[in-house]
């Protein structure tokens, strides 16, 4: 068991750097009421012990009623591209971000405007940047928990259940708790409003291959990957993508840029 427990604490530090390339299909589904709820507790109680006491393990009940659900499409290659495109389920709205080199495009597929927005970091034309070295493309990625779940290694308390499978890999299940006292950085709302978590996290790669949130026994939202790849090549349409004839531009100044406050929802 300790073995194990090592194991999966070395996977979950290095998952970052595991491969060169990935592209993944994932589903995020969440029972926006639930949320609604999780969300105003937190918001009250933040820094304060949760208030539902739980059990040390866990009986989950059913499956999330989803009436929020979204598709995300992530492709990644170190240490320059990243593109990201949410589907909205159930009304067939797309936002597509992507960052390549000294550019990053942000598109909303249903209002016909894009953003372009540059950057000043030199090293974003350094040829010879290691994968891993910082960048506005790998900071994107890393962003995503599912990618890199090293915080969780101070954050929350793990807890190892077993070894099963999931999106045909193998995998490691855990339970996970917000310790006492803890901020997450990123999405606290997510990794701070509910009672505990189910994680499975890849056993070859230690990304999360899924994830699940619960509140007072009840899951209330779940991302979890439908499709994996990596060390492959990103496909050209992918890099090369393009807002549609007609669409209107605006090319942000980097004074624009750096004035200007970004939000990204829960990934």
């Amino acid at each position: 068991m300790n073995a194990v427990i090592e194991k999966v604490i070395r996977l979950l530090y290095t998952a970052r750097f595991s491969f060169k390339s990935i592209t993944a299909t994932l589903r995020y589904r969440a029972d926006e009421e639930l949320f609604d709820y999780a969300r105003a507790r937190w918001m009250k109680t933040r820094g304060v012990k949760p208030l539902v006491a739980v059990s040390p393990d866990p009986q989950p009940m059913g499956s999330v009623a989803a009436n929020l659900d979204y598709r995300w499409q992530v492709w990644w290659d170190k240490p320059w591209f990243w593109r990201m495109d949410r589907v909205d389920l159930t009304n067939h709205h797309v936002t597509v971000n992507v960052i390549d080199r000294e550019k990053s495009l942000s598109y909303l597929a249903e209002s016909g405007h894009v953003n372009v927005w540059p950057f000043q970091a030199t090293n974003e034309r350094d040829e010879a940047l290691p994968v891993d070295e910082e960048t506005e493309a790998n900071n994107a990625a890393m962003a995503m928990a599912f990618l890199d779940p090293s915080f969780l290694l101070s954050t929350h308390s793990l807890h190892y259940v077993e070894e099963t499978r999931h999106a045909s890999r193998l995998a490691y299940r855990l339970w996970g708790r917000l310790r006492a006292g803890r901020e997450v950085p990123g999405d606290a709302l997510f990794w701070e409003s509910a009672d505990y978590y189910e994680l499975w996290v890849d056993a070859g790669l230690g990304i999360l291959l899924a994830y699940t949130a619960y509140l007072e026994n009840r899951p209330f939202a779940e991302v979890k990957v439908e499709e994996l790849a990596v060390d492959v090549a990103i496909p050209e349409e992918i890099r090369s993508f393009g807002p549609p004839e007609g669409t209107t531009v605006r090319t942000w100044s980097a004074e624009e840029y750096w004035g200007t406050t970004r939000y990204d929802d829960h990934n």
